[in-house]
């Protein structure tokens, strides 16, 4: 789960992390940064009061969360986290769900990172992943969303059927796709934008963002009002009126041109108040006001040397020189006396200094006023806003799998409560899209409810094994999103979960070997795995010894057969193609040997292949032709010795108690001395329920 989700902090008890080795052995392994808190901190009572204070409500039934749920010792503490650390309203907090696993399709911390759905495995960058190839969408909303979907397959069949109705819609309406996608690339990031005023640290030009993107959906639904009647348009058309209401608002009061922080006179557009129009003007007209006001007295006293002036100290006054001032009227006040002249002031020059100094003040408080309401507007519409984004999201990743469908030629698969895996002449969309136009060579897959359930896969190296493997995976997945397929058909039956055991590498970290590492993921397949789960094995036991290898794929393999799940399983060891069961169907990569020169034609046939031509893909790879010709004397020496027949005969006397005899290899190789109390009940109810399974 922290692998899907991928979080930048991990809050934890403090208990919890020094007192359980285990515990923290996986939190150390992640990248994200630890966080401790003390225990007290984690406190059901008084996360249930955090929690109904903030949503204003005696419990929270509501969100089917009783007073009690231990889910409320996280939830409490990651809120209060939020308010410790945002020191803002967090109104956009409206709701709190909990995460049910049942309600998509498992995937594994493996079977993500093999399949590369967010990230590949060479740089590690998006570059060449399932995310790149339908990242079709045009706003940040929807593309957060598709990183969700990918990661979070549908396992509901109904969900799924209609996820695919929807994408159906911009599927068959090209002019309906490509209005969508004209107004979305307009749409600005309407949930960042309304958090952001909410928490109070927002500008001028967030508001302006929030009244583009109200007015690009509104612009949408005037050419395509059906869209109102599709399930995933939450916002009525009642509620859309308050949207562009509020939006009119904000088109109203706020200068276009407005870019950066508040700024007193570039926020609040001329003529929207008429007060702070009338203020603006007296301060920007004051020194037109002041030279009217020189003028008249020049005319009314003849007094030619008068000038206007002003400073910090004494504000503005007239200034006259010694040998006018004779000519000064009664009504004049001396302000000071200087060795050239006199300075005076009028009351009329202090009231017109009074008003202008005052509507700069009073300017830029109304002004601030005026913002603050238009931003109160908005906070009031956080709902609306917060659901019209969620909107918005939905239909962006809707047309952006029908755009990825049209362009690269996907179909729509049949999700069927049966439990089938038919798919006919399916592709790899990764691959596939990297590769020009028709040279991608198609296969087809067939598992039966009753029968073909398992497939045993044999072929040369670099015949394309792993990408069939993969291809299948990714088909299933991308149905369970409710995206259609690289496929002509496809009928998929309903899957839990996704298993993908290909290549292994070291990890230090853990201080795992690679072998270590692909027992530990083969392991917990066999554990794991159902008759609904699809399964995608690669090469088992190729990092031990030939004979252990060999031991260990035909036991696996035998174990997949009794479980029932849908399995591809790859294998070089040939020998295992002598199983046979009711439920196997073997399938091989041809090629086409022409003299010696080995052509891979990455088309899938039923049977066996007799060699894996590992010498050939050595010679491509440049090893030395006499490194070639002992190897191929090697070979053929020892080619006697490399068959195992009597690994698949075991009689029934012969059988171990397979269970009882793994929990005693389990008991005898733990350290109890090394065990805190807690790892002993652990390990204890492991057993048990092991045990259980089997009576």
């Amino acid at each position: 789960l922290i692998q899907k989700i991928q979080p930048a902090e991990l809050l934890i008890q403090e208990s919890l992390y020094y007192e359980d080795r285990r515990f923290r052995m996986v939190m150390d392994q992640c990248d994200a940064m630890i966080t401790k808190y003390p225990d007290w901190f984690f406190s059901i009572d008084d996360s249930h009061t955090v929690l109904t204070a903030h949503f204003k409500t005696s419990s929270l039934k509501q969100f089917g969360i009783s007073s009690t749920d231990p889910a409320l010792l996280s939830a409490g503490v990651l809120f209060s986290y939020f308010t410790q650390n945002s020191r803002a309203q967090l109104g956009q907090i409206q709701q709190i769900s909990r995460y049910e696993a049942s309600q998509y399709v498992q995937i594994d911390e493996s079977a993500q990172k093999n399949l590369e759905l967010l990230r590949n495995l060479h740089d590690g960058s998006e570059k060449h992943t399932l995310f790149s190839v339908l990242r079709h969408t045009r706003c940040a909303a929807g593309t957060r969303l598709l990183r969700d979907w990918i990661v979070h397959p549908l396992a509901d069949l109904q969900q799924i059927i209609t996820r695919q109705h929807e994408v159906q819609r911009f599927y068959q309406d090209q002019r309906l796709l490509d209005d969508t996608r004209d107004h979305l690339s307009r749409v600005l990031d309407l949930q960042r934008l309304t958090t952001r005023v909410i928490m109070h640290r927002s500008i001028p030009w967030d508001l302006l963002a929030i009244s583009q993107t109200i007015e690009s959906v509104q612009g949408l639904l005037n050419k395509h009002p059906e869209l109102y009647d599709t399930h995933f348009f939450q916002v009525d058309q009642r509620l859309l009126q308050e949207a562009l209401r509020l939006s009119s608002s904000i088109i109203d009061s706020i200068e276009p041109e407005c870019k950066g922080a508040f700024e007193e006179g570039r926020v609040i557009r001329d003529g929207f108040d008429s007060e702070l129009d009338r203020l603006r003007m007296i301060k920007h007209d004051g020194q037109h006001m002041l030279q009217d006001y020189l003028d008249e007295i020049k005319k009314e006293t003849g007094i030619t040397s008068i000038r206007l002036k002003s400073n910090k100290i004494i504000g503005h006054f007239f200034e006259v020189t010694k040998s006018q001032a004779h000519l000064v009227p009664d009504t004049f006040l001396r302000k000071q006396t200087l060795v050239q002249g006199e300075r005076y002031t009028t009351e009329r020059l202090i009231e017109m200094e009074r008003s202008i100094f005052e509507a700069r003040g009073r300017s830029e408080e109304l002004e601030r006023a005026l913002y603050e309401q238009v931003i109160e507007q908005v906070r009031q519409a956080r709902a609306l806003l917060l659901r019209l984004s969620d909107t918005v999201a939905v239909m962006d990743c809707y047309q952006s799998f029908a755009y990825c469908a049209i362009k690269r030629g996907y179909i729509r698969p049949d999700l069927v409560e049966e439990d089938v895996l038919i798919i006919e002449q399916g592709r790899h969309p990764v691959v596939e899209s990297i590769m020009d136009h028709g040279v991608f060579v198609p296969n087809s897959l067939h598992m039966h409810s009753e029968k073909d359930r398992s497939a045993l896969i044999t072929g040369p190296n670099m015949s394309g094994k792993s990408t069939y493997l993969r291809q299948t995976a990714l088909i299933v997945l991308l149905a369970h999103m409710g995206s259609f397929v690289p496929a002509d058909a496809a009928s998929i039956g309903r899957t839990d979960k996704i298993f993908c055991r290909v290549g292994a590498s070291d990890n230090l970290v853990r201080g795992e070997s690679t072998f270590l590492v692909e027992m530990n993921e083969t392991a917990y397949i066999l554990r794991s795995a159902t008759s609904r789960s699809l399964v995608i094995m690669d090469e088992v036991g190729r990092g031990t010894s030939t004979r252990d290898g060999l031991s260990i794929a035909f036991a696996v393999l035998s174990k997949l057969l009794v479980m029932r799940p849908k399995t591809l399983f790859a294998t070089h060891y040939h020998e295992l193609t002598k199983i046979e069961h009711e439920q196997l169907q073997k399938l091989y990569l041809d090629i086409a040997d022409e003299q010696g020169s080995i052509i891979f034609l990455n088309r899938v046939r039923e049977g066996v292949v007799s060699s894996s031509y590992g010498l050939h893909a050595a010679e491509l790879a440049g090893i030395p032709t006499d490194v070639l010709n002992a190897a191929r004397a090697y070979q053929q020496q020892h080619a006697a010795d490399s068959s195992q027949p009597q690994l698949f005969y075991v009689s029934e006397a012969e059988k171990p108690a397979a269970e009882e005899d793994e929990i005693i290899t389990m008991l005898r190789r733990k350290q109890i001395d090394h065990m805190t109390p807690l790892e002993a009940l652990l390990l204890l109810k492991e057993l048990q329920d092991r045990l259980h399974e089997r009576t």
